[in-house]
């Protein structure tokens, strides 16, 4: 039987970058640590092409005794976190977000350097006279 190993045991980067480099292929990680920094480390950093855990349903088996095996309400945020880390890498191209588009029209104008953009200034100024009121009784919700 595989025994557990501690973070200190593992040697990822050397593992996984040895294998790929000799065969040209991807390399997977198998993990007998139950160290989330260990898989997320795998994933992440490394490039794992696929990492495998040991996971034990009700923690009554052999290997879950000895510290071998995952629960699948441990493993699960784990799983959760290099998903999530994954999508956080996005598609390469640097562009504001659907969420961000709002806050666009607020900053910095190229030609002078000020916030708003100018035409969100104009715009300002503009609803201010319409509504008769101050530039910053808008700018405060007024």
């Amino acid at each position: 039987m595989n025994q557990p190993f501690g973070v200190q045991d593992r040697w990822i980067e050397r593992t996984i970058a040895a294998i790929r480099g000799a065969t040209g292929v991807p390399v997977g990680w198998s993990d007998h640590t139950v160290q989330p920094a260990v898989i997320e480390r795998a994933a992440h950093r490394w490039n794992a092409a696929a990492v495998e855990f040991h996971l034990d349903l009700e923690g009554a088996g052999v290997e879950y005794e000895a510290g071998h095996c995952w629960l699948p309400h441990e493993i699960e945020p784990v799983i959760e976190r290099v998903r999530l880390g994954a999508l956080a890498d996005g598609d390469g191209v640097k562009r504001a977000s659907a969420a961000e588009q709002h806050d666009r029209a607020w900053r910095a104008d190229p030609k002078d350097g000020l916030r708003p953009l100018k035409a969100t200034r104009a715009n300002v100024v503009a609803q201010a006279r319409k509504n008769r009121t101050s530039v910053s009784d808008l700018q405060q919700g007024s």
